[in-house]
């Protein structure tokens, strides 16, 4: 492996585990389950991705041996997009184990001229805007 390709997934992983941190329920407190690592991460991955698969793996890889528990689940659509993308309001926010979400893996396509305000902003959260992460920052809101 090359010092460039080990700097890329450096980078992956502390991004991921930038998010993770930054998170409004901390991925790090399961009230039922106890942590085998640091802190305990589901990546949840698309099942029709073989690419997002394959990334998924490498980060899991690498949370773990960054002494993470990171576990993952290949889900179909149909469960993301409930779980993840239309959240019911009693799990919006809450870990996976909790029935939402810890970390998804998920592209947009925000074309030419991108513009992330329903992505980003704090007054977007799901099912009125795509802050499904539910960001909060009010440096970025400005």
């Amino acid at each position: 492996m090359t010092s460039r390709s080990r700097a890329r997934i450096t980078s992956i992983v502390l991004l991921f585990l930038g998010l993770a941190l930054t998170s409004t329920s901390p991925v790090w407190v399961h009230g039922d389950t106890e942590p085998t690592g640091i802190f305990r991460i589901t990546l949840m991955v698309p099942q029709p991705s073989q690419a997002r698969q394959a990334w998924s793996l490498l980060v899991q890889s690498n949370l773990q041996a960054l002494g993470i528990d990171a576990q993952r689940v290949v889900l179909d659509w149909p469960t993301i997009f409930d779980r993840a993308l239309t959240p019911a309001s009693d799990v919006l926010g809450r870990s996976y184990d909790n029935g939402g979400f810890d970390a998804l893996f998920l592209g947009y396509a925000l074309g030419i001229d991108a513009d992330p305000y329903s992505y980003y902003h704090s007054s977007q959260y799901a099912p009125i805007g795509s802050n499904y992460y539910l960001w909060n920052n009010s440096q970025n809101d400005q």
